[in-house]
Formats: C-alpha cells, structure tokens, sequence
C-alpha cells in the first residue's frame, strides 16, 4: 500500500522524536541527587539493537492507530514501547490516549510523571519538549475531571465497605471528594450486620458531585409486634379504678442523657476524622515540594491542599468541642436522673454512631 506525502512526513517526524530517547536510553538521563547518596545499584543492562528498533516500531504504530482512533490498540502500542526504552515521549502520547479513552484520572497521573521527572542537563531536546506539553497538556486536563464525594448514613456506616463499580475503596476516601472519571458509576455500602444500600450516578466532564448512601436494615430485622392491651386488674389499678401507671419506663432524664453521649460520641468521632483528611491533605502539599522547595508548576495544587488541610483543622476543632460538650451534659443528666445505675438491657436503649451523625435506639 503506497503512503501519500503527508504520511511518510509524519513518519520522519515521529522517528526524529522518538530516536533521541532510544539513544539516551543507553546511559541514565535523570539528574542523581547530591544529598542524601541513594544505595548503590547495578548499572542497566545496554539495550540491544533488537529492542530499540522494536520500540521505535510500536511507537511510530501507536501514533498511526491513534490518528486513525483506534485508541485501545494505540495506548497498547505506546505502552509496549515504553516498555522497552524509558521516554518522557512515550508517557506523553500515553496520557493523550488515555484521555481519548475518557480515561482522565490515569492520564492526569501520566501527566505529572512526565513533569516529576528530572531531566539531565543534557537530555534530548524531544525529552525537553515533551515534559513542556506535558505541564501544559495537564493544567487543561484538571478543570475537566469530575470529583464525586461519597457519603453513608446510618448504623454501621463507620465500619461499612464502599464499592466504585464493584472495586472496594479505601475508607480514606469515604467522605472526601475524590476525582472520578466521567461516565456512568455504581455505588454500594454493605455494612458488618448486612445493611446495604445502592445507588448509580452519571458523571459530565468538570462536574462535582455528592451521593449519600443510607444504609437500611436488614430484611430479617423485623420489629417485634406489641402484645393487646389487657384490661386493669387489682394488681396494677389504682385507688379508684383507675389504671396505675407502667413501671419500668426510663426517666426522661435517661433518655435525654443517652442522647447527649451518643452525639457526644458521634462528634467526636467527626473531629477525628477531620484530623486524619487534615494530616493526609499536609501530606499531599509537602509530597509536592521536596526539600521545601515548589516547583512553579504545582503551587495551585499546593495552595488547594493547604486550603483543604486548614478547612479540615478548622472542622476537626468544632467536632471535638462540640462533641465534648455533648458527652458531658449527657453524662451529667444520666448521674442527676439515676440513669447511670441501670444497663442498657433494662432500659432498652443503646447509643449508635454513625459519619457525621449519631444518637441512641431502642425502647423506653
């Protein structure tokens, strides 16, 4: 098959960019820090001519096919190609297929190994270029990529397992706003006793959006039916025929004070968890500036982290406070109303916890 002029021009164009990489591939093109010295390692095997040809081949194909818009056969050409020889090209033109893919979280992640890198004073001028468009490519990308922020509700949801499209997530991601790629998703929370809850979600580009999972009780958990009404009899009528008053119920005061350590408790559980987002969101801004110093790049990234982490520290604050306080005017009622002598199994209550929420259950 004859290839026209515009064809045989790209071809010289993808060879000219990507031979510089396999060239360099021989000897390591990465700046080695001076301070701390890393362990010795034994130097790379020298590529064979084999292997080089080889990933010239499966990137000037990858190109070809995504031109054509055969992107899953074209991310895998480019990713064998950087299999064999390490270029900055090869993860560029892989993150660009990831996002033809709708792919937007991966290819963001290529994005910044391509701007991470550490070239050589004397790297490729293609190597140069490439982390250029890289940087570029990847600030454009992060306003498309939508976040969804997964809430559950309910008893159990604290030690409830969360499922993206039948993938388990960390629970450090329940309740934060997490980028997500666009498309069609579904949600599960299964809780230790069986609870469950379900729910589907469509996500555009750019969007931010929050699905809360309220967990219900199990089918089997049936409340028990109230026995019938008896009619009066001496031993619980009053003087006069008229009917005595149940024994056994909780005081007022009981209940009330059941209720404030419940949210006692739950607050203080809110707090915690905003300490653990503050922590992780610190962790992130000083991931991003080795040494203390912040590449010009990743400063928005930074201030955003920062943001998040003081937010984070302002809510963790309010949490313990106000679950403290709650704790302790609970504990004051159950002391002053007698409460604090009976057990759960003779009151019928019990406190409960859940994210961001709490309070008590039972019969009184």
């Amino acid at each position: 098959m004859r290839m026209s002029g515009g064809s045989r021009s790209l071809r010289r164009f993808i060879a000219a960019a990507v031979a510089p990489a396999l060239i360099g591939a021989q000897t390591p093109t990465f700046a080695q820090p001076q301070q701390p010295q890393p362990p010795q390692q034994s130097a790379p095997a020298k590529l064979t001519d084999e292997e080089r040809a080889a990933a010239r081949a499966a990137a000037s194909a990858g190109v070809d096919l995504l031109q054509q818009g055969r992107y899953p056969e074209a991310l895998d050409r480019f990713q064998r190609a950087e299999s064999l020889v390490h270029a900055p090209t090869h993860l560029l033109y892989i993150a660009r297929t990831q996002v033809k893919l709708g792919q937007l979280v991966e290819a963001s992640e290529t994005y910044l190994k391509v701007t991470r890198e550490i070239l050589a004073p004397d790297a490729p001028r293609a190597f140069v270029d490439a982390q250029s468009a890289a940087a570029q490519e990847e600030k454009e990308l992060e306003t498309r990529i939508p976040t969804l922020l997964i809430r559950v509700d309910g008893a159990g949801a604290m030690e409830a397992t969360v499922t993206l499209d039948g993938t388990a997530l960390p629970a450090a991601m329940v309740g934060l706003a997490a980028p997500v790629n666009p498309g069609s998703h579904a949600l599960r929370a299964v809780a230790k006793d069986g609870t469950s809850a379900d729910a589907q979600i469509k996500l555009s580009p750019g969007s931010h959006e929050t699905v809360v999972l309220k967990l219900h009780p199990a089918a089997s958990a049936v409340a028990p039916t109230p026995a019938p009404a008896q009619a009066p009899t001496e031993a619980n009528s009053a003087p006069g025929g008229e009917t005595a008053p149940p024994s056994g119920g909780a005081p007022l005061g009981t209940v009330l004070g059941w209720v404030g350590v419940g949210l006692g408790v739950a607050g203080l559980a809110v707090g915690t968890v905003f300490v653990g987002m503050n922590r992780a969101k610190r962790t992130d801004a000083d991931a991003l500036c080795p040494n203390g110093q912040c590449p010009m790049a990743d400063k928005p990234q930074v201030q955003s982290l920062d943001q998040q982490a003081d937010s984070a520290a302002t809510g963790a604050w309010i949490g313990y406070i106000a679950g403290g306080a709650l704790l302790a005017t609970g504990f004051v009622l159950l002391l002053t109303s007698g409460g604090a002598k009976k057990t759960d199994a003779s009151s019928g209550l019990r406190p409960w916890m859940g994210l961001g929420t709490g309070g008590v259950a039972g019969a009184f």
